[in-house]
């Protein structure tokens, strides 16, 4: 029914978000990150193959070395330790890039700690990733050994078109993946700081390696980003004030703009969000945002009142690229949304992580309706989306922050188990 669903992950704590990027480093003493344990886990991502789901942990307390990324092996809901790898602390969601055959190929993610992006190459196979690696990274030994990804092997800095000095920015957290639009156009990553409000664009290489090659000054506290990547948009979020921002991509198949430090990126509106809570109000505005499958509704998560925006990215009238629709209301501080597109069965669905309130809320965005309620684990955030057909696997992910676990939730309507937790992973 959702073949192919690429669910976009966000990370939805509020714990997270009041946790300096700047705070000191885990010293080098510290012990490796485990290879088969997440320790306040943020992120899930699903992998091409759908016979695996990816976790970020964010190691929040600093008790490990690093951040890592660990796989699960969503047949026996079990860690795939010699596919774990560490990154820099406090690392945001995981963006896989595929290959010509839909594989796996890089995986990147940014690293709030560090100011860095990493990336790592997986070998592909047609059931996914049968290893990974990095540049300048090293394995230990013995059974809880894991790959280190050092920030030597990160990208850090750049320069532009007239060797201008490039930065990833302040506190980076969000990426977004443009794919290249006609052959021989790299694909483009960004990613957006949230402290000061940096968008970074990175050109791609053939075997996925990026090149930082421009910079965009933004509003701050971006949080989330929806790439649009049929008509050439990004939509952005601010989690503390009430709009989306709409950046246009250029074309890439003419000549870069005159402006060398940001030659692919410009900024077009700013779209102001309609909320009942005072701007004074110590209070997280927009949150995560994905768009429709057919592209013509953004969904945006918010928390100033708790709830789900819809709007119409494709609006009849005026110069506007975002119109308002409805706002349906929510609980507990909602964050990370996963979609699952329209079928026979169902219409196109939202599942919306709610931290506070230890709920996955379900969302009939076109009803404008929640139809239904599924209980977690203590501290909802991040979720990914697997329909394999094959192995006749329909199910949720959810990273449960304050459970050091990952919930695994049944979306088969016909299971006896169904919108129920099935298993936590530990």
């Amino acid at each position: 029914m959702i073949r192919g669903l690429r669910a976009l992950v966000i990370m939805s704590s509020l714990a997270v978000l009041s946790v300096c990027a700047c705070a000191c480093n885990s010293s080098e003493a510290s012990p490796p990150h485990p290879n088969n344990a997440v320790n306040y886990p943020i992120s899930v991502t699903a992998d091409p193959s759908e016979r695996i789901v990816w976790v970020v942990s964010g190691n929040f307390n600093l008790g490990f070395r690093g951040g890592a990324v660990l796989p699960i092996d969503v047949v026996e809901n079990r860690f795939i330790p010699e596919l774990s790898f560490e990154v820099g602390n406090f690392p945001g969601p995981l963006m896989i890039r595929s290959d010509a055959q839909g594989r796996a190929q890089t995986g990147y993610i940014a690293s709030r700690d560090d100011d860095s992006i990493y990336f790592v190459n997986f070998a592909a196979s047609d059931t996914g990733p049968s290893g990974v690696s990095c540049e300048d990274g090293a394995r230990g030994t013995g059974d809880d050994a894991i790959l280190r990804c050092p920030k030597s092997g990160a990208v850090t800095s750049g320069r532009g078109l007239g060797n201008e000095s490039l930065i990833i920015g302040d506190d980076p957290f969000e990426l977004a993946l443009i794919p290249s639009r006609a052959p021989g156009i790299p694909d483009l990553l960004v990613s957006a700081a949230m402290k000061d409000g940096t968008l970074s664009s990175y050109s791609l290489a053939d075997d996925g390696t990026p090149t930082l090659v421009g910079n965009l000054a933004l509003s701050r506290t971006i949080f989330g980003l929806a790439p649009d990547a049929r008509r050439g948009r990004i939509f952005a979020t601010h989690k503390s004030f009430n709009a989306v921002t709409v950046v246009n991509v250029r074309d890439r198949n003419v000549a870069p703009a005159i402006d060398t430090t940001n030659p692919w990126l410009t900024p077009v509106e700013n779209v102001q969000v309609t909320e009942f809570i005072s701007q004074t109000a110590a209070r997280d505005r927009a949150r995560s945002a994905v768009l429709s499958a057919d592209g013509s509704r953004l969904y945006v998560s918010f928390r100033s009142p708790d709830s789900l925006i819809v709007f119409d990215t494709q609006p009849e009238s005026g110069t506007s690229n975002l119109r308002e629709i409805r706002k349906i209301p929510l609980t507990g501080d909602p964050g990370e949304i996963a979609l699952v597109p329209a079928t026979d069965d169902h219409p196109e669905l939202l599942f919306v992580s709610c931290f506070q309130s230890n709920r996955v809320e379900i969302v009939d965005p076109n009803a404008g309706v929640v139809v239904g309620g599924i209980r977690t684990g203590q501290g909802p955030s991040g979720l990914a989306v697997i329909e394999n057909a094959e192995l006749n696997i329909f199910r949720l992910y959810v990273a449960l922050f304050n459970e050091n676990a990952v919930g695994v939730i049944e979306l088969d309507p016909t299971s006896p188990e169904y919108l129920t937790t099935i298993a936590e992973i530990r």
